[in-house]
């Protein structure tokens, strides 16, 4: 276990790594807003609203510091970029599958129709937490797997 005077000085040196993260975040938050916008609209994919994924709001809590109300606002905008991102990359994806209509898409289909990955994501959903298909995500794949996975087809104008 580390000293409290070993802890901050490591804090104070690994801070500026941390606060870099900044700028690609900012250069991809930028870069995937001009990609759908272009791209999304030339192939018709329905856009991702921005604001719903970005939830800017733990600095108002009376009981942190100046400092820990800038990390709140920091994480917050990275957090939802990363998510931001990623329902980008998903939508390009479903639209883009070149598994549509594939026997790697009616594998899928399978799975979830013998109660594999997609049971064990609807077993563990909280209620409330809105689509089971979120909860697959933390587990590495994309929106159009974990809809594939949960029995309801695929949206891609291309699939049978």
């Amino acid at each position: 276990m580390l000293s409290p005077t070993a802890t901050r000085r490591l804090t104070i040196v690994a801070a500026p790594l941390i606060y870099s993260v900044i700028l690609p975040v900012t250069l991809i938050d930028v870069w995937m807003t001009t990609y759908q916008a272009v791209c999304f609209r030339v192939y018709g994919v329905p856009r991702v609203r921005r604001s719903d994924f970005m939830v800017i709001d733990r600095h108002r809590l009376p009981y942190l510091a100046v400092l820990d109300k800038l990390n709140c606002v920091y994480c917050g905008y990275a957090n939802g970029v990363i998510a931001y991102v990623r329902e980008i990359v998903s939508r390009t994806e479903e639209y883009w599958c070149p598994m549509a209509g594939s026997c790697a898409t009616a594998m899928l289909r399978v799975t979830a129709a013998a109660g594999g990955a997609s049971a064990a994501m609807r077993k563990a959903a909280v209620p409330g937490a809105g689509d089971p298909a979120r909860l697959i995500l933390g587990r590495g794949e994309t929106a159009h797997t974990a809809q594939l996975l949960l029995g309801g087809g695929c949206r891609n104008p291309r699939c049978p």
